[in-house]
C-alpha cells in the first residue's frame, strides 16, 4: 500500500481513479484491505472479478448519468441503466429503470430493478428492446 502514496504523490496532478488487475482471491484481499485503511477518502469497487478500482468520494456511474441526464434535459423516471459489476451499482440505482446482467455480480444485481439475460445472451439488447423499443 506505500506504493500507492508514493506513486500518487510523485505526481502534480490527482489521480481522478485508479485500477489494480489481480486474480481473484487476490482481488478480493486488495479490496478488502484497501476499503479497510482508505474507505474514509475513496470509494473501492469491483469493476470486474480481476479488477479493484478506486475513485474519490462522489465520482461514480450514478453521478456521472445524473449529469448527463439533467444536460439533455432527461427526467430520471425516463432513464435506464444496465451494469453488471460493483462499479455500475450507483448507475443502476439512480436511473428510472435498473437492469443488471444476470451474469452480473451480486451488489449489481441487488440493486436492479430487473434482471436481464447474461451478455452471452445479448441481455443488454433484450433490455432494450423490452422496455425502449416496445410498444
Amino acid at each position: 500500500m506505500d506504493d500507492l502514496a508514493t506513486a500518487a504523490s510523485e505526481h502534480s496532478y490527482d489521480p481522478a481513479k485508479f485500477v489494480i488487475v489481480a486474480n481473484e482471491n487476490e482481488a478480493d484481499c486488495i479490496e478488502a484491505q484497501l476499503r479497510a485503511r482508505f474507505g474514509q477518502w475513496m470509494v473501492v469497487v469491483r469493476s470486474h472479478g480481476l479488477f479493484v478500482e478506486g475513485s474519490p468520494l462522489g465520482v461514480n456511474k450514478g453521478a456521472a448519468l445524473r449529469r448527463l441526464a439533467e444536460h439533455l434535459g432527461i427526467p430520471q423516471a425516463q432513464v435506464m441503466a444496465v451494469g453488471d459489476q460493483g462499479n455500475d451499482v450507483p448507475m443502476i440505482e439512480w436511473a428510472g429503470l435498473g437492469v443488471a446482467m444476470a451474469s452480473g455480480s451480486d451488489l449489481a444485481q441487488a440493486a436492479a430493478d430487473w434482471i436481464a439475460p447474461p451478455l452471452s445472451a445479448d441481455g443488454a439488447a433484450v433490455a432494450i428492446e423490452r422496455f425502449l423499443l416496445a410498444e
